[in-house]
C-alpha cells in the first residue's frame, strides 16, 4: 500500500498563502517546501506510516521564516519487526536543530522520539533558546 500524501499538502499550502497553522496526520513530501517565505507560524505533523524525509526536508528549506512552534510525532508502528528502520534518523534532528530553517522556532514538541537520553540532552544543548518537550506513550 502507498501511504504517501503525494503532494496534496504542498498544493494546499500554495493556495493558502495566509495560512498560519497546519496540523496534519501524515508527513508532506518535498512539494510542501517549494514555496518561499510562507507566513506559517505553527506546524504540527505526525509521521503516519512514512516519514518521507520530512525532518531533513524541513532542515534544508527556506519557506517558513516565521515558524515559531513545531510539533512532530515520530513513526509509531512499534509492533513491526523492522520498526527501527522506519523512524527518522537522529542525524536528521541534529541537522534540523542547527539549520537556519529552524532558527525561528522557539518551541518543539516531540512525540515518541526514538533516541537515548544522551542524544536528547545533546539535541537540547544545541538550541538553548528553543524549548524542547518530549512526550512518550509507547515503548521504544
Amino acid at each position: 500500500p502507498i501511504y504517501e500524501e503525494e503532494g496534496l499538502l504542498g498544493k494546499l499550502l500554495a493556495k493558502a498563502l495566509q495560512l498560519l497553522v497546519i496540523e496534519t496526520p501524515s508527513t508532506p513530501n518535498e512539494e510542501f517546501f517549494r514555496l518561499q517565505n510562507h507566513p506559517l507560524e505553527c506546524l504540527s505533523v505526525d509521521t503516519g506510516y512514512d516519514h518521507q524525509g520530512f525532518v531533513a526536508n524541513l532542515a534544508r528549506s527556506s519557506c517558513f521564516p516565521n515558524l515559531r512552534f513545531f510539533e512532530f510525532g515520530e513513526y509509531q508502528e512499534t509492533y513491526m519487526d523492522d520498526f527501527s528502520t522506519h523512524v527518522t534518523p537522529i542525524q536528521d534532528y541534529r541537522t534540523l536543530l542547527q539549520s537556519s530553517a529552524f532558527a525561528s522556532v522557539r518551541y518543539f514538541r516531540w512525540f515518541n522520539p526514538v533516541c537515548t537520553p544522551a542524544e536528547l540532552a545533546e539535541l537540547r544543548a544545541m538550541r538553548k533558546d528553543c524549548q524542547i518537550s518530549v512526550l512518550r506513550w509507547t515503548l521504544e
